[in-house]
């Protein structure tokens, strides 16, 4: 299910992103899912999440499960 989901994924970077995906979300399916529409969005968030989250003094305090379903909330609400 997991492997069929990533696979669907086509924007730029692909196997980066999908990498990264699969490294945010620890093969939970949801959680991929999740990942997927904020890659559709704008695929940078996700391999920033996934690079640089450690690095960064901000989003330390911060989940960014939690981080995505916001962003995906206001998009939600501008549409």
């Amino acid at each position: 299910m997991v492997i069929a989901l990533l696979n669907s994924y086509s924007g730029p970077e692909a196997a980066r992103v999908i990498w990264d995906i699969l490294e945010l979300s620890k093969g939970n399916v949801e959680n991929a899912r999740t990942y997927m529409q904020a890659a559709q969005t704008d695929y940078r968030n996700v391999l920033y999440w996934a690079e640089h989250y450690q690095e960064d003094p901000l989003l330390k305090i911060r989940d960014p499960k939690e981080m995505i379903e916001e962003i995906l909330a206001k998009l939600r609400r501008k549409a």
